[in-house]
């Protein structure tokens, strides 16, 4: 068994979603039925609900729901990053 963890912007529940968040939904489910022990680390904003809410409904699904406000602050600013930097 595995962990593995989807991080994405969109997901099936909190948002108004389109073909990424089916596809990851999707993907958390086949992955968890494969044996896998599965997170989703959401990293949208919530049109639907809140993280307590949608904690609760993937824990029924086996799968760990994360939010940004579980993650630690950051320690440098996202700007220090190559990508960001060299997209100024």
């Amino acid at each position: 068994m595995s962990k593995i963890c989807i991080v994405t912007p969109d997901i099936i529940g909190p948002v108004f979603n389109g073909g990424i968040g089916t596809a990851c939904y999707f993907l958390a489910l086949n992955l968890r039925d494969q044996g896998n022990s599965v997170s989703i680390l959401f990293t949208g904003g919530f049109q639907k609900k809140d993280s307590s809410y949608w904690k609760e409904h993937y824990r029924k699904l086996h799968i760990e729901f994360l939010d940004n406000s579980d993650l630690p602050p950051l320690e440098s600013p996202l700007l220090d990053t190559w990508f960001v930097a060299g997209s100024l």
